[in-house]
């Protein structure tokens, strides 16, 4: 069995297989492709959409009613996956990959 991304343990028994798949403990993205988006990205990339400028985690966080800690964890994996690009250090806009999976 392979240990956590983040935490190199073992979580209930539960695999974790680098690249594709997401560690079920802490979603985070292990790979190039995310199987699925979580409630938080999602949230996340919807408030993306609505803003007219790039915007740094706690604008972003502010829309999504999310603390902006947690935005800026669950970017790093976002931007991973290519769902955001980041124009400029510390802001975020959403990609077009990041606009068809909220549609």
């Amino acid at each position: 069995m392979n240990p956590c991304c983040r935490c190199m343990s073992e979580h209930d028994g539960a695999p974790v297989f680098p690249p594709t798949i997401i560690c079920v403990h802490h979603q985070i993205q292990l790979g190039e492709h995310m199987s699925e988006l979580t409630d938080e990205q999602a949230a996340i990339l919807k408030a993306l959409n609505t803003l007219a400028e790039p915007a740094g985690c706690k604008v972003i966080g502010e829309a999504a009613d999310i603390p902006w800690r947690t935005v800026m964890a669950k970017l790093r994996g976002l931007k991973k996956g290519e769902y955001v690009e980041s124009p400029e250090k510390g802001k975020y806009v959403i990609s077009e990959k990041g606009r068809a999976s909220i549609s």
